[in-house]
């Protein structure tokens, strides 16, 4: 009798704790969304801007020279309302945007108008970057998304996690692109002076004018490479494609 008694209590208090366990999860899933609009202007004279957001899509837009706008939205759960935080110091303006721990339906839509001689460094730990019409450099990070990139002329420096990153009509002369699994394709408008892209798994592709010569150089792990525009080992203009597993093409 008291070999069954223990194998019953054994038994019965998982029971009981996997209970209390659903009804807490329930509870907190059927908390209410809240969506809260964001506008902000703020008028500034640093040279540069430093953005983080958590969760969502970030989009960058040039605007007014001396002053840099927010517009948006941020969706939440729960009762803690997610951290917008302004600062201006040594490094530029920064925006850091925190959302609470544990909210897992926590997330930023932003549009930010940049004045377009403003440097921006821009952090999205999961979601998407977009930045077009800047002349600065513009350093992007996307753990866990998306780039893309529209007639930029400045500096790029892309890191792309778990994400493609495409980019159009670049005048940009400087390119550099690290990605972790997803496809990578540039297009420039006009010759670049040097392009570095490592990709650990996705296809790399490389869209230049035929006016300049380019030193080519390809590392391929595993897949096909094609490039239309030959390789001047002489030339100034330096194009390093790399990637793990994928294939790599060079056109015009």
């Amino acid at each position: 009798m008291e070999a069954r008694w223990r194998q019953v209590v054994r038994v019965a208090v998982p029971t009981v704790l996997l209970s209390v366990v659903a009804a807490c999860t329930a509870g907190q899933s059927s908390s209410p969304q809240k969506v809260m609009s964001v506008h902000k202007v703020v008028s500034t004279d640093s040279a540069s801007l430093i953005v983080t957001i958590t969760d969502g899509r970030l989009s960058l837009v040039p605007g007014s020279p001396g002053q840099v706008s927010l517009q948006g939205t941020v969706t939440y759960r729960g009762s803690r309302t997610p951290t917008i935080l302004w600062q201006e110091g040594t490094p530029g303006l920064t925006l850091q945007s925190i959302c609470p721990s544990g909210d897992t339906d926590c997330g930023y839509d932003y549009t930010l108008v940049v004045p377009v001689s403003m440097a921006v460094i821009a952090s999205n730990m999961a979601g998407d970057v977009s930045a077009r019409g800047l002349t600065s450099p513009a350093h992007l990070v996307a753990l866990a998304g998306n780039v893309t990139l529209a007639d930029l002329a400045g500096r790029i420096d892309v890191t792309a996690t778990a994400g493609d990153v495409v980019a159009t009509n670049l005048d940009s002369q400087v390119a550099n692109v690290t990605a972790g699994a997803g496809d990578v394709t540039l297009r420039f408008a006009v010759p670049p002076s040097q392009v570095s892209v490592h990709n650990g798994a996705g296809n790399v592709t490389a869209v230049l004018p035929s006016s300049a010569s380019y030193h080519v150089i390809i590392v391929v792990g595993q897949g096909v490479t094609s490039n239309s525009l030959g390789d001047d080992p002489s030339s100034q203009r330096v194009i390093s494609l790399a990637t793990g597993t994928g294939n790599v093409t060079v056109s015009s």
